[in-house]
Formats: C-alpha cells, sequence, structure tokens
C-alpha cells in the first residue's frame, strides 16, 4: 500500500511562500509578526514532512537518499526555498555527486515535480564531470521520451530544450560548451491536480526507474560487474540478498557456520556470496574474517546459540536480576532488551553525523530524563540551551561523589554519580517541561565538569541540542507512564530509533549550512543477526508472538508493517527491514522435516552438503582424502540418510598437516565416535562404512571378537555362541592400507 501524499499542498507552499524573507521567531520582539514567523515554521515543517513520504518510499525499496537537501528554508536561514529537493543513490555510490533527484519547484510562473538525473555543480570537478557525462554515451534522444534541460554555465537557471533542439544540444554538453544536461520527466500542477496521490506516486516511480540504466551509467568506476542491468537492484547495489531470513542447513561439518562469516559480509556490504568467495579464493579466509571481526565488533553482526533452555525473556525482553552496587550486594530487577531486541534496536538507531562524518550518538545509548531547574521555563534552561550544556544542582556537596559520600539521601547520591560517572558521551537526553512532555533532545558529548564560575546549579556536561523549545507529548512513548520531577533518570521504556519521529518533524536541525552542521538520519546499513544450531531451540518459546514479524513483508517500512506490544514494556516493536537473520542447522540432529512449520515458511533454506572436490589435492601419504569421504558418504546415505553424512571439514586440517599422525587423530577422535552416535554403536553398519568386512583383521578399524564360551562358566544357560563383541583397533589408525581399503576393495 503507497503512503497517501499531499502533494499539491507541497506545490501550494513553494507557489505561495518561495523566496519569502523569514526571521527566527525567538530574535522577534513584536508579538503579531513572532506568531506569523512561528505559523510559517510550523507550515514549512509540515510540507517538508510531507515531502518526505516520497523519499521513505523509496527508502522503503532499499534506495538510499541525502536527507540533508529536504530543507525548507535556503543555506542563509533568512529565506524560505523556492525547491525542495531529494537525492536518491547507490549506497555503494553514496560519495558520488550524481543522483537521480526529485525536485518539486517553483521556476518562474512554473510550480512542478521533476525527477531528473542531476549531478551537484559545488561538489564537481571536471574528471567529476566526465564520469557522470558518460551517460551520454548510451543516450538516444530518438527512442526516448525525456524531457531535457539545460544550463549554459554554472551560476544560470535550467532551461528546458525544445525538441528540435535536443540533438545538437546533446553534443554540445558532450564537448562541454554547455555546463550541464539533466534527462527526466516533469509532472505540473495541472497535471498534479488531475492525479490520485498514488497515480502521481506510481509516475515518479516509473520515472525513477527508467533513469535508472542512465545512472548506474554515470556513476561507472570500475567495481561493477560487467555491464549495464536495468533492473532495480543494480541502483540499489545490484547483489543485496533479497531474502531477509536464510538457513544453511546440512550435516556436520560442512562449513555452514564457516559459511555464515561469507554470507554476512555480502549482505552487509551489498555483494554476492560469488564475490566474497573470489575474495577468499585471491586473498585467504583470513583477509576476509578480518573484516566480519570489524562489523561485529561495530555491532551491525550478533551472534548466538540456540539450545534447549534458551527462551523469550533471553531473545527478546524479560525482567532479570541485577546487584545495584556492588558495596552493598543489592538485588533488584529490571527490565532488560534480549539479545535481538537490543540488535534490532541498534540497527534502527538514530544516527547524528557532524560535517566530517562523526557520529555524535554511541552504538547502544542510553536515554535520560532531565529536569533543568524543575520543570517548565526557567533561567538555567535558557542558559542551558543557550550554552548547549545540561546543569544540576546539590552545590553545597563536595565536588566528586563516590559511594561512601554522605549526601541528602541515598536517591541524591545516586542520581549524582549517575550524573558524573554513569552518563557516557553519545547518551540521548530528553529536558522536562511537564509530567508528559519534553521540551529539548540533546546528545552528551562532554565529560562531568564542576564550574565554580556558575552562581548555582554547578554540576555540567556540555551536549548537542537537537531541538530546544519545543512541545513533545511523549506519554505513549514512555509506555503511558508520566515523567516525574526527579532531576534525573534513565528511560528504560524510551530507544534512540523512538526519538526518530519526533527529530523529523525538526527538519532544519540537519542543515548543513554551517561547519558545526549535523544530519540525523535512520540507520540504513544491513545489520546481520547470526543464530547457529537454530533447530535445538524452542522456537515457540523464544520467538513467541513475534514470529510473524521476521517476515519480509511484515518489516518496519514495507506496505503491510505490522507490530507488537511486548509483554514486559509494554511497547510497541518491530523488526527493522535492514535486519537478516541467517541461521545455521544440523540436520543430524533434526531433520528439516520435522522443524516447526512457523519458522519453516519464513525462511530460505540453503542446502550445505559435503564437498568432497575440496579435498582433491589432499593426499596422506597414498591416501586419497576425498574418495575416502565420497565412498564413506554414499554408504552412509545407503544404511542411513543423506542427512547424516560426513562434512569435508572435518578433513581441512589435513591441508596444512597431511601426516597419517593427523589423520589417525581425526578418525579417533571424531569420526569413529560420530559414526557410534549415528548407528546407536550397532558396530556392524560401522563396520560397513569403514570397509571393514573386506579387510584382513589387521587391518580394520572395528574388529569383531567371538566370545569365550567359558567366560561365564558352565553354568550359564544362556546361548551366546554366535554373539560378536566388537573392539576398537588402534594399529589400524596408523596404517595407511587401513584407509586407501575403505574405497579401493
Amino acid at each position: 500500500m503507497k503512503p497517501q501524499i499531499k502533494f499539491i499542498e507541497i506545490l501550494d507552499f513553494l507557489r505561495d511562500y518561495g523566496k519569502r524573507y523569514y526571521k527566527d521567531s525567538n530574535k522577534i520582539e513584536d508579538k503579531d509578526q513572532k506568531q506569523e514567523m512561528i505559523a510559517l515554521k510550523e507550515l514549512g515543517r509540515e510540507r517538508v514532512k510531507e515531502f518526505l513520504k516520497v523519499a521513505n518510499y523509496f527508502s522503503s525499496k532499499g534506495y538510499m537518499y541525502e536527507k540533508t537537501a529536504s530543507q525548507w528554508l535556503d543555506g542563509s536561514r533568512r529565506a524560505i526555498r523556492d525547491y525542495l529537493w531529494i537525492e536518491l543513490k547507490n549506497p555503494l555510490k553514496r560519495s558520488y555527486s550524481t543522483s537521480i533527484s526529485i525536485f518539486a519547484e517553483r521556476v518562474n510562473s512554473q510550480i512542478r515535480f521533476r525527477v531528473s538525473l542531476e549531478i551537484k555543480d559545488k561538489d564537481s570537478e571536471i574528471d567529476v564531470f566526465n564520469r557522470h557525462n558518460k551517460y551520454m554515451d548510451i543516450l538516444d534522444s530518438a527512442h526516448t521520451n525525456f524531457e531535457y534541460f539545460v544550463s549554459v554555465n554554472g551560476n544560470s537557471a535550467l532551461k528546458e530544450v525544445e525538441k528540435n533542439e535536443i540533438a545538437s544540444t546533446i553534443e554540445k554538453a558532450k564537448k562541454r560548451e554547455y555546463h550541464k544536461l539533466q534527462i527526466g520527466r516533469s509532472f505540473s500542477y495541472n497535471d498534479v491536480l488531475e492525479m490520485s496521490s498514488d497515480r502521481l506516486l506510481k509516475s515518479i516511480e516509473d520515472a525513477v526507474e527508467e533513469l535508472q540504466l542512465y545512472y548506474n551509467r554515470a556513476v561507472e568506476d570500475g567495481t561493477e560487474d560487467h555491464g549495464i542491468n536495468s533492473n532495480r537492484a543494480s541502483l540499489i547495489g545490484g547483489n543485496v540478498m533479497n531474502d531477509k531470513n536464510i538457513i544453511l542447513y546440512g550435516p556436520p561439518g560442512t562449513g555452514k557456520t564457516y559459511n555464515t562469516v561469507k554470507y554476512a559480509l555480502a549482505i552487509i556490504e551489498n555483494k554476492s556470496f560469488e564475490q566474497i568467495e573470489e575474495e577468499v579464493d585471491g586473498a585467504g579466509y583470513e583477509h576476509v574474517f578480518l573484516r566480519y571481526k570489524e562489523y561485529k565488533d561495530k555491532g551491525q553482526i550478533a551472534f548466538t546459540t540456540f539450545h534447549q533452555s534458551f527462551g523469550y525473556e533471553e531473545f527478546i525482553e524479560g525482567i532479570k536480576p541485577v546487584v545495584d552496587d556492588e558495596n552493598t550486594g543489592e538485588i533488584k530487577y529490571a527490565l532488560e532488551p534480549g539479545v535481538f531486541k537490543a540488535f534490532c534496536d541498534s540497527a534502527s538507531k538514530l544516527k547524528v553525523v557532524t560535517s566530517n562524518d562523526a557520529d555524535l550518538i554511541s552504538g547502544n545509548p542510553t536515554v535520560w530524563k532531565i529536569s533543568l531547574e524543575g520543570a517548565g521555563e526557567n533561567p538555567t534552561k535558557t542558559d542551558c540551551f543557550r550554552n548547549n550544556c545540561i546543569r544540576i544542582g546539590w552545590d553545597h556537596l563536595p565536588k566528586h561523589i563516590e559511594f561512601d559520600t554522605t549526601c541528602d539521601t541515598s536517591t541524591v547520591r545516586d542520581m549524582l554519580i549517575d550524573f558524573q560517572d554513569t552518563m557516557s558521551i553519545g547518551d540521548i537526553v530528553l529536558s522536562l517541561f511537564n509530567k508528559t512532555t519534553i521540551d529539548a533532545i540533546g546528545i552528551v558529548i562532554g565529560d562531568y565538569d564542576f564550574d565554580d564560575s556558575l552562581v548555582e546549579y554547578k554540576r555540567k556536561r556540555a551536549v548537542k541540542w537537537l531541538a530546544t523549545n519545543i512541545r513533545e507529548n511523549i506519554y505513549a512513548l514512555n509506555g503511558n507512564t508520566n515523567l516525574t520531577l526527579r532531576t534525573l533518570y534513565k528511560l528504560n521504556r524510551i530507544n534512540s530509533s523512538d526519538l526518530m519521529e519526533i527529530i523529523e518533524k525538526y527538519p532544519e536541525i540537519s542543515s548543513n549550512s554551517s561547519s558545526n552542521s549535523i544530519s540525523v538520519e535512520r540507520e540504513f546499513n544491513n545489520y546481520v543477526f547470526i543464530i547457529d544450531e537454530i533447530n535445538r531451540g524452542n522456537i515457540s518459546k523464544i520467538f513467541g508472538e513475534l514470529i510473524t514479524l521476521i517476515e519480509t513483508s511484515k518489516r518496519l517500512g514495507k506496505d503491510e508493517e505490522l507490530t507488537a506490544i511486548l509483554p514486559y514494556s509494554k511497547k510497541k516493536f518491530g523488526v527493522p527491514d535492514n535486519v537478516y537473520i541467517l541461521g545455521t542447522m544440523n540436520t543430524a540432529d533434526r531433520s528439516i522435516a520435522l522443524l516447526d512449520t512457523a519458522l519453516r515458511r519464513r525462511f530460505k533454506f540453503i542446502e550445505m552438503m559435503p564437498q568432497s572436490l575440496v579435498l582433491d589435492d589432499v593426499f596422506v601419504h597414498d591416501i586419497e582424502i576425498s574418495k575416502l569421504l565420497e565412498k564413506m558418504n554414499k554408504r552412509i546415505e545407503v544404511l542411513y540418510d543423506r542427512e547424516h553424512m560426513i562434512g569435508h571439514a572435518y578433513f581441512i586440517e589435513l591441508k596444512e598437516d597431511p601426516s597419517i599422525e593427523r589423520l589417525a587423530s581425526i578418525f579417533k577422535n571424531s569420526i569413529i565416535p560420530l559414526l557410534q552416535e549415528y548407528f546407536y554403536e550397532d558396530y556392524k553398519k560401522i563396520q560397513l562404512i569403514l570397509g571393514d568386512v573386506n579387510k584382513t583383521d589387521e587391518l580394520k578399524f572395528i574388529r569383531s571378537i567371538k566370545i569365550d564360551p567359558n567366560l561365564f562358566g558352565a553354568s550359564l544357560e544362556t546361548d551366546i555362541d554366535d554373539k560378536d563383541i566388537f573392539q576398537i583397533n588402534q594399529d589400524a589408525f596408523y596404517n595407511i592400507n587401513s584407509y586407501t581399503q575403505i574405497y579401493d576393495l
């Protein structure tokens, strides 16, 4: 289902207010003018928010867009823009100044929407223009219905090219006689009036898809696959895996966990699995694994293993005991997110990026509520907003508080320790206005300081305010719980991603008009959550009601987006679209046919069987390891099934150490115990697997020995004459012929 967008109201705003003077209402004394500017600001925000619905629609389909472009004020902050602008880019080419851009604009007397292949003038040197202009090499004006717009030099406005001048204009643009040429489609004010929201959005989407072929050529730099792919995937990276939920399944030792590293990198880096395998072949697995560890350290990859005791509380959320303080040993109970919910929170976190690409928010920020001299408006709060800081009192107490410091109350002591020690750079602070409403959002950027130059409220930290003097009701966001007057405490029900909807109401905070500029955006990178041994857990117990939410079509931002109210926190929760779940499943533990039906239909299954070819170059003296493995697996498939074959990974270490001692260790400590487990110590079948029935006694791994009839004495009435006992022949492990006669009968 497409979003309903008020396209005509966006154009009306540009028509009525484009180029109009604007002044910050906080700097205006006249009440009427002040109210006028406040109303204008609110209207501008509403129209930008409406326009960003277009951007978010394309974002949900995998496109990346630059949010700083969609501002309602110009760079001077003293005039309203006469255009709004969205740049759509391939995430892998985000640094390039070329984009497919969507404009809402007023050009002279024309009010319109326009979709064009664009390049930023101010960011582009001559070599950048030359690469961008390569799209003209495949542009055939005789067989396309694009509109053409040209600027003669860097300072001139775009003008539409007449049909009879298109061919000559393209040639002049190729020769750089014109500054730049844009191709695309436009939709006039009258067109918009006559079209429904769905129809116009579909027309814009069609125009974007038409331009993809030319966009791909304009950003070519030699790192792409050969050939031009005109489908949507080529714009968003081409090799992104479409399946959000994947299970690698197969017998033990087939490299399932090993391959999660390669699959995770393919997903995060928008590459094909084959490209990663080529890297492994060329540079070695260690080179790829190093990148995997870097992503894991950054929090983009998480790893857990399911087991019989693993439950909902560990996976989603639960109430857990915590030691309140090491000195008292007091135990309290706190609501803690499980590994998957915490990972999803990170994947949808708020990103606040400075002009030098530094992310101000820590990996897993705590959200704090702070009262700056109490509720409402007051001088301390005004000073904090003006000077980018937060301040609290209790100036009569020591500058640095320890656990044993005598304070007014233990609550005051805990609060001051939280302010000076527990609060971290990168955490988020919300300033109290009243019991349901906040009036500012900021990010902690400095350590604790006791500022003696201040008259009062001397305990201080530096913050970067994202929005001040706002009025945002967070009662529902806080689990339908009122804020209290306590000066400082954690808002455990709120995380950074919850605040994005509020932040997006104030797009001017991400202005890039100064050196201190910041950009506020959602996390767009892919995240991979790996679940090893996924079939060993009780799926219903672990996922609970959230099993539906992992479906690709039910992810956040999708047309069929679903959320659930979590039972403990009472918060809405959904699975972000950039989270991939990658599981492994050992079929020797549990057949895929027996897997939980709800899980099975929500995952794509990739079978991983033994690859004896991997061992083709491995020889231990005259023993051909690939033949040995292949013959054993054929016998296992007949005597048991294909899900209990032996994986090639058991023998990989022979590549580095092809000795009989190493092979003996593998058979004694891995292969024989595995076969004993498979066949419940039915040694006759194990003998068949190892070819022992055709060997002489000294070459058999498993010997059968007749029972001595006198073992129990003459009084035994039980007939045991035909019963055999079995014995493992230790000498066979070091005999080359014991192995060769497994496959060479």
